[in-house]
């Protein structure tokens, strides 16, 4: 005997009245019964000029080509969903820490897809693949498929390909200042990684050293002057959602003078002097990967 789902009120198991609209109130128990989206997240890997796909083994879409994705299970985050799912289905590993939004969508069958942007794989490094009953195939497209298995997929990798990507990355500086123990960081606005907290700085113009470009965006950004300045580490910095590529010089400084302003509050919403050990959240991709390499305070 075929049973259709929903059917039936998930109180007391009275039967619905057909074709009742939801949300549904049961003529027997009187409570209400609820048909909400099911969450979904969808990972967009770069790997060299393209995005890896699957080929589907199974339904809906069985046999066409998709972005690796499923269901969000219980206490997972989204991030962690679709690493998961891109490990099941590709064999490739992301980090979830890594995968920035890139979309939302809602489908017309009932799902609420969340399309997230991984770092990028090397090609050359990527692991033989081994398909399963749910995954026949893993290609790399540097176009969206032609008859893709879900048109959203096909659409949010149309809308990776029609970003510009810079050729060469740019050079950014960072600029750590320190303060009785304390270091200067402020909150981005209107530019990539809005939201989160970095240190000032900014592009290192042409002729210019690392130490004269932290002195001039200390002072346009926060009226601060600046001693002691000296070369610190640096770091790699891909921002796969908004294809920029940086590479971060930080370099190291002490206050001299002046009164912390908002100079520049088209770009940054506040500042504030923290603690090392207790630096505000979210913080910047440069900061992030500067303490993946075990950076620790300079004055320790």
């Amino acid at each position: 005997m075929h049973h259709q789902k929903d059917t039936h009120c998930s109180y007391c198991g009275a039967p619905f009245v057909p074709a009742m609209p939801w949300p549904r109130t049961c003529t027997d128990c009187g409570r209400i019964s609820y048909l909400n989206p099911l969450p979904v997240a969808v990972i967009l890997v770069p790997a060299g000029d393209g995005l890896i796909f699957i080929r589907r083994g199974i339904g809906p879409g069985k046999g066409k080509l998709a972005l690796p994705g499923g269901f969000i299970d219980r206490g997972e985050s989204w991030q962690e969903a679709g690493a998961r799912e891109v490990w099941e289905e590709t064999g490739v590993r992301v980090d979830p820490q890594e995968i920035r939004q890139f979309g939302v969508r809602s489908s017309p069958d009932g799902f609420l897809l969340t399309f997230g942007l991984a770092a990028p794989v090397s090609p050359e490094a990527l692991s033989p693949f081994h398909g399963t009953d749910e995954t026949s195939e893993r290609v790399i497209l540097n176009r969206p498929p032609e008859i893709p298995a879900f048109q959203l997929h096909a659409d949010m990798a149309a809308k990776y390909f029609r970003q510009p990507a810079g050729s060469r990355p740019l050079v950014g500086v960072g600029v750590m200042v320190f303060r009785d123990g304390k270091v200067l960081l402020g909150k981005r606005k209107n530019a990539h990684g809005a939201g989160a907290w970095q240190f000032p700085g900014g592009h290192l113009e042409f002729g210019e050293s690392p130490e004269a470009c932290a002195r001039r965006e200390v002072f346009e950004e926060t009226g601060l002057r600046i001693r002691n300045v000296r070369t610190g580490p640096y770091t790699n910095d891909i921002f796969a959602a908004d294809r920029k590529h940086y590479i971060t010089l930080f370099v190291i400084a002490e206050y001299a003078s002046g009164d912390v302003a908002l100079r520049e509050p088209d770009k940054c919403e506040e500042w504030g002097w923290f603690e090392w050990d207790h630096l505000p959240e979210p913080s910047f991709l440069p900061i992030r990967n500067l303490l993946r390499q075990g950076f620790a305070h300079p004055n320790r």
